[in-house]
C-alpha cells in the first residue's frame, strides 16, 4: 500500500484562503499569510517563510513537538511551498 503524502498545499473552497497540511506527527493545518498582512505576522504563533510570506492560524492534531523538532518541521513546510505550485 502507498504512503499518503506528508503535505498537502491547497485552497479553502469558500474562502479560497491558501493552507498547508501536515499529514504526518505532528499532523497540523496551518494558514498562508500573504507578506505584510498583520494576522499573520501577530499571531500568537507563527512562522516566517523565506519568501515573506508566514504561517499562522495553526490547528494541531498531535501534541505539540519540542521547539527543535517543529522549526525542522515548519522549515520543511517552506521548502514545500516554495516548489509547489499553488505554494
Amino acid at each position: 500500500m502507498q504512503r499518503r503524502d506528508p503535505w498537502i498545499v491547497g485552497q479553502g473552497t469558500t474562502t479560497e484562503r491558501p493552507y498547508v497540511i501536515h499529514t504526518e506527527e505532528p499532523r497540523f493545518i496551518a494558514r498562508v499569510f500573504d507578506e505584510g498582512d498583520p494576522d499573520g505576522i501577530l499571531a500568537p504563533l507563527s512562522y516566517s517563510l523565506r519568501d515573506g510570506r508566514s504561517l499562522a492560524e495553526f490547528k494541531f492534531y498531535d501534541d505539540l513537538p519540542d521547539e527543535q523538532a517543529l522549526r525542522e518541521v515548519l522549515r520543511s513546510a517552506d521548502e514545500v511551498l516554495a516548489v509547489s505550485p499553488m505554494g
